[in-house]
């Protein structure tokens, strides 16, 4: 009985030690920075001239939500009024490039909202959108 109490203390040592697993290291998140690319462009033909005195004006939101629905505005700009005629087409209109700094890609996501603002002889119409950029899409086409 005295020979199996002294390997008693063996046996649990190495079982322990085989069952036992280290908890891995918390895992750090992953933060990045993400590029947002945004163009803006006409998408019908406006040089009939019954849009001569109309104008469209849009005001662009970037904004960082994480999983509790938190929102931070990280970028804004309002594009001023111009003609419709004046705005590019989609061949010729060039992306803007954002760079949104410290984005945890597992707990937050960017969201893009615009608000479309059309003047036609003092009639206004304004139109909303928006876009939520995925690490597939990080392009958003603003169509006027």
């Amino acid at each position: 009985m005295n020979k199996a109490l002294i390997w008693l203390p063996a046996f649990l040592t190495i079982g322990v030690t085989t069952l036992y697993k280290p908890v891995k290291e918390a895992s750090t998140p992953k933060i990045e920075d993400r590029s947002v690319s945004l163009v803006i462009y006409k998408c019908a033909d406006y040089t009939s001239p019954i849009y001569n005195n109309s104008t469209a004006e849009a005001q662009i939101t970037i904004e960082k939500v994480n999983r509790k629905g938190e929102r931070v505005i990280i970028w804004g700009k309002t594009i001023s009024s111009e003609t419709l005629s004046e705005y590019p087409t989609f061949t010729s209109a060039r992306p803007q490039n954002i760079t949104v700094p410290n984005v945890n890609k597992k707990n937050e996501h960017l969201e893009v909202t615009y608000v479309l603002t059309y003047n036609s002889k003092g009639s206004e119409l304004q139109m909303q959108g928006g876009d939520v950029l995925t690490d597939a899409n990080n392009s958003v086409h603003i169509k006027i």
